[in-house]
């Protein structure tokens, strides 16, 4: 005998509570209709996105809809990867999870289902993942350098995040050539004992997805915006990458000298440096998508290479540990 939840509304401003009815199909009877049903929620998703003006008074029913559709079928995996239309429903989850905080964790529960299929997941990496619950940024993103800052001497990468209004960096010595970017992020990237492919990866992603950059001739009094947002709206961006043999260091309190943390991945640091410039390509490519999506430009120095850079900073600065 199978428990199916039958929803009943308490306030618009609450989750629902759920009673219990049963459900004594047979459940491989059952099977084909709860994919219809599945069907049919991801259906009435897409309608009521194309609706906006019925949002406020349909979206909770329809949200109900599908989580009780996505509950029962959750060990189904192959039901979630065959689904059509994936991206209507991550961005109706995307859209439900900002205007309904009070379901964050009914919301959580559900996405956290949809990430088991990779076809999923990947729908949901182009979606608005800030407007998702924690968890399943961080399932998405990668648990890798996803618990904060932490002393300084004790992390693995270190980047400095400068927002510009254009910049330039010198590519080769010898023939005094430059590459340029405008609007955009100017990043200075080091790597210490810890480093790894899997942290350049995802701290690539978290750096595109990070409110750190702006438009040309924007208001400074509006808010910061992801280059990825901005990417797929259009709106030109650059992204200048800098290596750097060490962004640490320690001041002598007596003499005054520089001393600098054990570079035990020096033989290394040549390939993450690598690895992360193509994890910041590999990922544009996945995240900066739609109808009217502009790739940012990226530019990166050669590790190894003395660095030489230009800037017009518009002042907003910031360093992260990792």
């Amino acid at each position: 005998c199978v428990v199916a939840a039958d929803m009943a509304y308490v306030s618009t401003a609450q989750p629902p509570v759920e009673r219990k009815t049963s459900d004594c199909s047979n459940g491989n009877n059952a099977l084909p209709e709860r994919v219809q049903r599945l069907a049919d929620a991801q259906i009435s998703m897409r309608k009521l996105l194309e609706t906006p003006d019925r949002w406020a008074e349909k979206c909770e029913t329809v949200f109900n809809e599908f989580r009780q559709s996505t509950v029962h079928l959750k060990k189904e995996k192959q039901v979630l990867d065959e689904l059509d239309d994936k991206d209507s429903v991550v961005k109706f989850m995307a859209k439900f999870c900002k205007d309904r905080p009070v379901y964050k964790s009914r919301s959580e529960e559900v996405l956290m289902i949809l990430l088991w299929s990779e076809a999923f997941k990947k729908a949901c990496r182009n979606t608005d993942i800030e407007a998702l619950p924690p968890k399943v940024r961080q399932d998405l993103l990668g648990s890798v350098g996803c618990e904060g800052p932490r002393e300084s001497t004790g992390s693995s990468m270190v980047a400095i995040v400068e927002r510009c209004l254009s910049a330039r960096l010198r590519l080769d010595l010898a023939s005094d050539s430059w590459a340029e970017i405008q609007q955009g992020l100017v990043i200075r990237v080091s790597f210490a004992a810890g480093s790894g492919d899997k942290l350049g990866s995802s701290v690539a992603r978290r750096l595109l997805l990070a409110k750190l950059s702006a438009a040309a001739l924007h208001d400074r009094n509006q808010a910061a915006e992801s280059v990825v947002e901005l990417g797929r709206r259009g709106v030109a961006q650059g992204v200048l990458i800098v290596p750097q043999t060490c962004l640490l260091a320690e001041l002598g309190k007596a003499d005054g000298q520089l001393t600098y943390p054990a570079l035990t991945v020096e033989d290394d640091r040549g390939h993450l440096y690598e690895s992360f410039i193509q994890a910041v390509r590999d990922a544009v490519k996945e995240l900066v998508v739609g109808d009217e999506a502009k790739l940012p430009q990226i530019v990166a120095g050669r590790f190894g290479d003395p660095q030489s850079w230009e800037i017009k900073s518009e002042g907003f600065m910031h360093s992260f540990f990792f």
